[in-house]
């Protein structure tokens, strides 16, 4: 089931995440590669603070360059 959630996901051309429990701004703004600033600014986050079951917005660039480093990886 994990991989039809990633098809999904990156057939949406904006992207989001649910604040899990244990999540921190940082934390998200590492695991998905985006600049704190910039998530901050794209959620209009006055400072870091984020609540469980939160929507938070992700640039679109994202995904499609993780759909290349993917296919890129797979090639010997």
């Amino acid at each position: 089931r994990e991989p039809s959630l990633e098809m999904v996901q990156q057939r949406t051309p904006t992207k989001h995440v649910f604040v899990k429990p244990g999540d921190t701004l940082w934390r998200i703004s590492q695991r998905y590669r985006v600049n704190l600033e910039h998530l901050r600014t794209l959620n209009q986050l006055t400072d870091n603070r984020i609540v469980i079951g939160q929507a938070l917005w992700l640039p679109d660039d994202r995904p499609m360059s993780g759909v290349g480093a993917d296919k890129g990886a797979s090639t010997p």
